[in-house]
């Protein structure tokens, strides 16, 4: 994980969520981790199991969302233990210990979510797409720019989308003149995917199917066409 690059896209107004059993543990006193707003307790070990349950806490985004964990295996041990610090504190486990924060960044105004549980091994993928939404939405609405929705059938310098952008695991746009097109995606941490797209192409309705192998989760979609870039999170679910 490149720590500079990531504090510097947090500089920009940016939203972050950054997860790990350990990351607090191990990244404590780095410059990163003080971005969080979160402060580290202890790394949480238990001699059986560190969680069953996840309580969202009361006036916070996840108010009224309870979430099961996955009992008895190898991501459910060693969880670190947090506090809110200057964060708020969005999720406590049943032994009352805090597991998930949020900060809004006071003078850069940035936004981050730092999860100590692993999302995937949150019970219920119907529960789990909620709950990514409802971080997606309060990581991206304080943002700058990033992520900012097209509005349907909205051309921004002769490309354009509309709610089919992802359908049945394929992409849909329309070019409205020729030019160089190029489309990344990239993991919520930054991590390029793959390039779908990086050539020039004409005027037209386009399609293009995403990979296979590709795993369910929240991505972001970067576009540029003509030098002109925007940013668009996706979820993806087979």
């Amino acid at each position: 994980m490149d720590r500079e690059k990531l504090i510097s896209f947090l500089r920009h107004g940016k939203g972050l969520y950054l997860e790990g059993t350990a990351y607090a543990y191990n990244n404590s006193d780095n410059d990163l981790f003080n971005k969080l707003g979160c402060t580290y307790v202890g790394p949480g070990v238990d001699t059986t199991t560190n969680l069953n349950t996840l309580k969202g806490q009361a006036n916070t985004i996840v108010s009224n969302v309870t979430m099961e964990y996955l009992p008895e295996c190898l991501t459910n041990y060693w969880i670190s233990e947090i506090d809110g610090g200057k964060a708020r504190l969005l999720f406590k486990c049943e032994k009352d210990k805090g597991r998930t924060s949020s900060y809004e960044g006071v003078d850069e105004r940035y936004r981050t979510i730092h999860s100590s549980v692993l999302f995937g091994a949150l019970r219920d993928e119907n529960k789990r797409n909620k709950l990514m939404k409802i971080y997606m939405k309060y990581l991206l609405s304080g943002s700058n720019n990033i992520g900012r929705p097209l509005r349907k059938n909205r051309s921004i310098h002769g490309f354009s989308c509309d709610s089919r952008l992802l359908q049945h695991g394929k992409l849909h746009y329309t070019l409205h003149k020729n030019g160089q097109f190029a489309t990344h995606m990239y993991t919520l941490l930054g991590k390029k995917v793959f390039t779908l797209r990086n050539n020039k192409m004409k005027t037209g309705d386009y399609q293009y199917t995403l990979p296979k192998n590709l795993g369910d989760g929240m991505y972001l979609l970067t576009i540029t066409f003509d030098k002109e870039t925007t940013t668009i999170p996706i979820l993806y679910n087979r």
